[in-house]
C-alpha cells in the first residue's frame, strides 16, 4: 500500500470521508478558500522556482485569479482574503523567505515503513539554516497554526526527510500568510518512531480492513465536509440543522 501524507489525516479526520475521497474518488467542488489556498500555493512554489521578485509573484497571482471560477470572484469575503494575499501575504513572503538558502522545494519523498506500506508526501520547501535543514510549510488558512510538536503533518513530513536524508530535520515550521508569523517546532527520533507505530500503521491496517466508519464527532463535525451531500450522516446532520431552524 502506498499512501499519501493527507489521506492519513484524512482517515484521522472522518474515515468514512477518507473512504469517499480516496477509495470511490467523489469528486467535490472546492471552496473559494480552498482554491485560493491552492492558487497562493502555486504562486509560492513558482517563487522558489523561478526565484520571482515581489512584483512578479503579485503579477502570477492575479493571472491565476483572473482565470479563476466567477463564483469565487464573486465572493465577497475571498476577494478580502485575495486582496490581502496580494498586498500583504506575497510581499512577506518573497522578502521573508527569499534570502535563506534553498534546499529544495515542492519535495515528493517517499518512503517505506514495511513490506506492505510505503507514505509519501510533498513537502512545500526546505532550507538550510546554521548547517541544518529545515522544513518549512506554508499556510494561508485564518487561524494561526497551534500544537505544532502534535502536528501530524510536520512530524510525517520530519519522519520523511529523515528516512531520506539520513538526519533529523533541525526544525519544522508553520509560515502563516495571512498574520505573517512563522510558528516553530522540534521532533525527535522517539517522537516520529511513535507517530508511525502509532498512527500511521494502525491507519493503514483499519483502511486494509475496509474499516471507514463516520466521524460526525469530530470538532469540525459534518459542517465543512466537502462529501457531505452524498453521506448519510451528513445528509442527517444538515437536516436536523434545518429541522431546529426552522423551529
Amino acid at each position: 500500500m502506498n499512501m499519501r501524507r493527507s489521506q492519513i489525516s484524512s482517515y484521522l479526520r472522518c474515515p468514512k470521508s477518507c473512504w469517499y475521497q480516496y477509495v470511490k474518488k467523489v469528486e467535490y467542488e472546492a471552496t473559494p478558500a480552498m482554491h485560493l489556498g491552492t492558487i497562493v500555493h502555486q504562486v509560492i512554489a513558482t517563487i522558489h522556482e523561478l526565484d520571482l521578485s515581489v512584483s512578479e509573484a503579485q503579477d502570477a497571482l492575479s493571472e491565476l485569479w483572473d482565470r479563476s471560477p466567477e463564483n469565487i470572484q464573486a465572493d465577497a469575503k475571498t476577494i478580502k482574503k485575495y486582496d490581502a494575499a496580494r498586498t500583504l501575504w506575497l510581499p512577506w513572503y518573497v522578502e521573508t523567505a527569499g534570502p535563506q538558502e534553498l534546499v529544495d522545494a515542492e519535495a515528493y519523498l517517499c518512503q517505506p515503513v514495511n513490506a506492505n506500506l510505503k507514505i509519501n508526501g510533498t513537502l512545500d520547501r526546505i532550507y538550510r539554516d546554521g548547517g541544518k535543514c529545515i522544513i518549512a510549510d506554508a499556510k494561508t488558512g485564518r487561524n494561526k497554526p497551534r500544537y505544532l510538536e502534535n502536528d501530524l503533518q510536520l512530524s510525517i513530513y520530519s519522519w520523511l526527510w529523515w528516512q531520506n536524508s539520513g538526519v533529523l530535520p533541525g526544525r519544522v515550521e508553520i509560515w502563516h500568510l495571512p498574520s505573517q508569523t512563522v510558528a516553530s517546532a522540534t521532533r525527535t527520533e522517539e517522537s516520529l518512531q511513535a507517530v508511525i507505530s502509532d498512527v500511521v500503521e494502525p491507519v493503514a491496517n483499519a483502511i486494509s480492513l475496509g474499516l471507514f466508519p463516520a466521524n460526525s464527532g469530530h470538532p469540525f463535525g459534518c459542517d465543512f465536509c466537502s462529501f457531505r451531500h452524498v453521506c448519510a450522516v451528513g445528509t442527517g446532520c444538515q437536516e436536523e440543522e434545518e429541522e431546529q431552524t426552522d423551529g
